[in-house]
C-alpha cells in the first residue's frame, strides 16, 4: 500500500480552510530514528520508503494565512455555537410571535361588540 503525501497535504488544506486557516506553502520530510540517520541523509532516500522499513518518521509543515473565520464563534466557541444554534431552532422567530398575536387579537375582536 502506498502512501501519498500530495493527498495528505491537500486533505489537511481543505481541513484546515474550514477552520479560517488558508496555507501558504507546505513541505514533507524525514526525521531519522535511533540509529537510521545515514539511511536518511542519503540524497536518494525517499520518505515513504523509509517510513516503511521503520527508519524514520514524517513530519508536515505548513505556513499559513489566518484568515475571519478562524475568529468566528463557530471556530473559537464551538460548543457555545452550537447551543447557539439548537436554541435558535426552536425559539420561534419574531414574525410567528407577531402571527400569534394577530390571531389572538382577531379572535377576541368580536366580543366587544355584543
Amino acid at each position: 500500500m502506498s502512501f501519498n503525501f500530495q493527498t495528505l497535504v491537500e486533505d489537511s488544506k481543505s481541513a484546515f480552510e474550514k477552520i479560517g486557516l488558508y496555507a501558504m506553502s507546505s513541505n514533507v520530510g524525514a526525521v531519522p530514528l535511533p540509529g537510521a540517520e545515514e539511511d536518511v541523509m542519503d540524497e536518494d532516500a525517499q520518505v515513504e520508503d523509509l517510513m516503511s522499513s521503520g527508519k524514520a518518521d514524517f513530519y508536515l509543515v505548513m505556513t499559513m494565512e489566518i484568515g475571519d473565520v478562524a475568529w468566528s464563534d463557530r471556530v473559537l466557541d464551538p460548543e457555545q455555537h452550537a447551543d447557539k444554534r439548537a436554541f435558535l431552532e426552536i425559539v420561534p422567530s419574531e414574525q410567528e410571535i407577531l402571527k400569534e398575536r394577530a390571531i389572538e387579537e382577531l379572535e377576541g375582536w368580536d366580543e366587544g361588540w355584543e
